[in-house]
């Protein structure tokens, strides 16, 4: 499996620009800004992976990089670009990171800069998910956009390792069974956090018939 963050070194940067100049769409080579708009990132974005000025991409992102330019599903388009940094040999050991030791990286490859870049690539994909929406699905929304600040401010490292797990990764994969177990899990964890909302929040009037 890939890390979660990929270093950005010269070999990385040097095949993503590539996948971009190679892949014709509708027979033009897209612009960098172009490209970022259509995998849903903010203008800058490719471009600031291209001139290095990004440090380290996502697994996530790289992923859905690759997939713009090939028809493969998550799964394959993991082990190709697996493939890729195996056969690098600075890329790969650049990449021989685990969660564990990933805190103790240089803390120049995370900018204030790049984070902030990241806060704006998210706002734009609310956003843009958000007006698809109908007015019940953006209330769902809304509210767990507020569950998920109330989450941070709670616990921070908890919520971190939360919403990164790589859900397309696990529903994407071939292993029915991975699937199946988180899945169920999940459903679990939920029907538990509303009974206890439920339980917390609605007061039984001992007056009231319909109780």
């Amino acid at each position: 499996m890939l890390p979660l963050r990929i270093i950005l070194n010269d070999n990385v940067r040097a095949y993503l620009r590539n996948l971009r100049l190679d892949n014709k769409i509708d027979n033009k080579v897209l612009t960098a800004e172009e490209l970022s708009l259509l995998i849903g990132k903010n203008r800058a974005w490719v471009s600031q992976i291209e001139s290095g000025r990004l440090k380290t991409i996502r697994r996530e992102d790289i992923i859905s990089f690759f997939n713009f330019f090939n028809n493969t599903d998550t799964s394959n388009a993991e082990k190709d670009i697996e493939f890729f940094l195996n056969n690098n040999n600075d890329t790969l050991k650049a990449n021989e990171m685990n969660d564990d030791n990933w805190d103790n990286v240089d803390t120049e490859l995370i900018t204030d800069d790049s984070f902030n870049l990241l806060l704006d690539s998210l706002v734009n994909s609310f956003n843009r998910i958000y007006v698809k929406l109908s007015k019940e699905e953006q209330r769902i929304m809304t509210n767990s956009i507020y569950a998920l600040l109330e989450n941070y401010n709670t616990n921070s490292a908890m919520t971190n390792r939360i919403i990164g797990l790589p859900f397309h990764y696990i529903l994407d994969c071939s292993d029915n069974k991975l699937k199946t177990n988180f899945l169920n899990n999940l459903a679990h964890m939920t029907k538990t956090y509303i009974t206890q909302i439920i339980d917390d929040q609605i007061p039984i009037d001992p007056n009231n018939d319909s109780n």
